[in-house]
């Protein structure tokens, strides 16, 4: 009965051993064809093919690396080689969402801002970037880190009434507030920006060039997306004065 048992027990390890060595060896291979790629897209960059490198790091994207920063900046890198402004933008934009502290990253963005004509930029609801600069994963996971630190700290003080469990309860649920703001503001206030990719785009007030024309914005412009549902336009936003609707091949986003 006991050797029954311990073979059970040993199939079962086995399978479940096999089981996870085979996700991760799945997993390991999967992350050396991404790295192989980037470094091809790279190579590409250094030699001059600006084409072959945007082609390769959107390939990247577009197979679920959109979260990778340096993916987003190496590719504006490449549009701004290529004489891409607008999409140069975006994507160091997109690279300063990822990575909020790289020096790199926000020298090219403000270096991008300095040479565009209108000089506007797409400005979430709440700004609080200055405040908090890091991005949505890094938000979340402090968020829950306090909050399951707020949880044991008053468990703890419950059982034990320890001054320093009340301290941690306190200490833990101020963090867990405060850092509630830029998750909210980043779940449900932040919206979707885009940029202007060609050299002159118009506005006009509704679907449709028979509209009327309300004004013109240049490559590089920042705008907020209010509507993307209509077929080949869509609603924006530069400032709470200058709405209207664009053509969606005029943008990136």
């Amino acid at each position: 009965m006991i050797n029954k048992i311990g073979k059970i027990i040993f199939t079962s390890a086995l399978f479940s051993f096999l089981t996870i060595f085979s996700i991760a060896n799945e997993s390991y291979g999967d992350e050396l064809k991404v790295r192989d790629s980037f470094l091809k897209a790279n190579k590409a960059y250094y030699e001059g093919r600006y084409r072959d490198a945007i082609k390769g790091y959107k390939s990247l994207l577009e197979h679920g690396e959109k979260s990778w920063g340096e993916v987003h900046f190496n590719l504006g890198n490449a549009y701004f080689r290529a004489g891409d402004l607008g999409s140069a933008l975006f994507h160091f934009k997109k690279s300063s969402e990822i990575l909020p502290r790289d020096g790199d990253v926000k020298y090219n963005l403000e270096y991008l801002r300095s040479k565009t004509k209108d000089k506007v930029e797409a400005k979430p609801f709440l700004d609080l970037r200055g405040l908090f600069p890091l991005n949505q994963k890094e938000v979340t996971i402090l968020l829950i880190s306090f909050w399951i630190l707020f949880w044991l700290g008053s468990i703890l003080y419950l059982f034990f009434k320890y001054e320093s469990f009340k301290w941690v309860r306190n200490l833990s649920f101020f963090f867990a507030l405060l850092f509630a703001i830029p998750f909210l503001n980043n779940t449900f206030w932040d919206r979707e920006f885009a940029v202007v990719k060609v050299t002159k785009a118009s506005v006009f007030s509704g679907i449709g060039k028979d509209n009327v024309k309300l004004f013109v914005l240049h490559e590089g412009a920042e705008v907020s997306l209010q509507d993307k549902s209509e077929k080949g336009w869509v609603r924006i936003e530069v400032d709470k004065n200058k709405k209207g609707w664009m053509r969606k091949q005029d943008l990136i986003f």
